[in-house]
């Protein structure tokens, strides 16, 4: 059978899934939550979006190639019958948009490490969901699609140059009489964090963004002691606006604190994420697609966290 998709009923069908994924996709999305994302026309940007990263010792923007968009996707079937029963197309759709906006937020995170290899499906410590395709992911040298977290660890880091990014801050575990993990070495870091943010770029009405692992991040919810406060308690009112998001796909051992001050990180989609219809062999094969590109324009914003972790004889008395 042949479908037009230009006709009702599949036009309406389609249209109703891509409205639901892109509604799943908002809700889903992590880094979206503080950085607000922004759409461009793919005719206007055929080679990608400049990569406005700012030479803070020369005051200049150095020309680079642009950075192309990277499109991840997802494939899945339907039969003819499914194919005709209403619903059944946004249904699987909107099944497999949180694997797709899980890859979006590994991608735009990925890892310190510049390793290649860590960024290998078949490596035991991939962090992304390995059953999610992505292209054009520029990882030879000289390219700059090696995250978030990268940035934020550069080989001439420095507390006190401003114009460099500010060093990693080691967090240790918490005594061992602690009910947490991290407990108060996490507020402390935090604390530490804002503090070497603010001294390279001030603060504005945009506050901070901190990105944690989910170990991390749900350590911050207990109480350091009996009838203690948690951490999560040290963290609000340290008088700075500030959102504090678990993130599946982080290291275990890494978060980011962001200052947004500037909008110094920017997200750009060439295509927002939608069903795209094939017909293979008499197969009806549909794609769950998105075209994301980020930008770092001043890494200075980033302060990276890591987590020191517990070793096997402490696991065991947990």
């Amino acid at each position: 059978m042949t479908i037009d998709w230009t006709k009702d009923p599949y036009m309406s069908e389609l249209a109703d899934a891509n409205t639901a994924v892109q509604t799943a996709m908002n809700d889903l999305r992590v880094t979206q939550k503080s950085i607000p994302p922004i759409t461009v026309d793919p005719k206007d940007n055929l080679f990608g979006v400049p990569d406005n990263k700012i030479n803070f010792t020369e005051y200049t923007i150095p020309d680079r190639s642009d950075k192309p968009f990277v499109e991840l996707y997802l494939e899945f079937y339907l039969t003819e019958t499914g194919l005709n029963r209403r619903g059944r197309l946004k249904e699987l759709a909107v099944a497999l948009v949180p694997s797709l906006a899980l890859m979006e937020d590994f991608y735009i995170f990925q890892m310190s490490d510049k390793s290649n290899a860590l960024r290998d499906k078949g490596h035991p410590n991939y962090q992304g969901p390995a059953h999610v395709n992505i292209t054009n992911w520029q990882l030879e040298d000289g390219y700059r699609d090696y995250g978030l977290l990268s940035e934020a660890h550069p080989r001439d880091s420095s507390d006190y140059d401003w114009t460099k990014v500010s060093k990693p801050i080691h967090v240790p575990l918490s005594a061992d009489d602690s009910e947490t993990l991290w407990g108060v070495n996490t507020a402390r870091a935090v604390l530490e964090g804002i503090g070497k943010l603010m001294d390279k770029k001030g603060i504005g009405n945009k506050g901070f963004a901190l990105f944690l692992p989910i170990k991390v991040w749900a350590d911050a919810m207990l109480p350091i002691s009996d009838d203690g406060p948690t951490t999560w308690s040290l963290i609000k009112p340290m008088g700075v606006d500030m959102e504090v998001l678990p993130c599946r796909v982080l290291p275990k051992d890494e978060g980011l604190l962001v200052n947004l001050v500037g909008d110094p990180i920017k997200i750009f989609y060439g295509q927002q994420p939608q069903v795209e219809p094939e017909t293979v062999d008499r197969k009806y094969k549909f794609r769950l697609v998105e075209r994301v590109q980020y930008v770092v324009s001043d890494p200075r914003a980033l302060v990276l966290l890591k987590f020191e972790q517990p070793n096997h004889e402490r696991r065991q008395q947990e």
